[in-house]
C-alpha cells in the first residue's frame, strides 16, 4: 500500500499515517514537503511527478518521488476577501439599478402606447367614447 501525504496536511497529519502504517503489510509512506491535502498532491502542483510516483510504485513496488521539486507553500489566496467584497457591493448596486431602469422603461413604454392609442382616434370617435 502506498501512503502519500503532504507535510502541511492538517486534516490527515503525517503522524496519523505513521501510526496506521504497521497495520498495512508492505506499506510505503511518502511524505511530501510543503504540500497539503490530496488536491495539492495529485492535481494542483506537479501532476507529472505524482503520476510517476504512483506508476513506479505499481511497476516496481518502490515509490519514486524524484520528480518532485521543492516548491514553497504560498499563503496568498487566488481570490482575496477584498475582491469578493468589491464584487458583492457592485452586484448589490447594479442589480437594483437594473431593476429600477427596467421598471422605468416599462412605464414609459406603457405611457407611450397609451398616448399613441388616444391620438389615433378621431375627435368624433373620442366624443362618442366619452359619452
Amino acid at each position: 500500500m502506498l501512503l502519500v501525504n503532504g507535510a502541511v496536511d492538517f486534516s490527515t497529519p503525517s503522524n496519523a499515517l505513521a501510526q496506521a502504517k504497521p497495520y498495512y503489510h508492505n506499506a510505503q509512506m511518502v511524505l511530501l514537503p510543503e504540500f497539503s491535502h490530496i488536491a495539492d498532491v495529485m492535481e494542483t502542483f506537479q501532476a507529472k511527478a505524482f503520476e510517476r510516483l504512483v506508476t513506479s510504485y505499481y511497476d516496481t513496488a518502490v515509490a519514486d518521488s524524484g520528480l518532485y521539486t521543492y516548491q514553497p507553500l504560498s499563503f496568498v489566496p487566488s481570490t482575496s476577501l477584498t475582491l469578493i467584497a468589491k464584487l458583492l457591493v457592485s452586484v448589490m448596486i447594479v442589480v437594483p439599478a437594473l431593476f429600477v431602469l427596467g421598471i422605468v422603461f416599462v412605464a414609459r413604454r406603457l405611457r407611450r402606447r397609451r398616448t399613441e392609442t388616444t391620438l389615433s382616434y378621431s375627435p368624433a370617435a373620442l366624443k362618442t367614447m366619452l359619452e
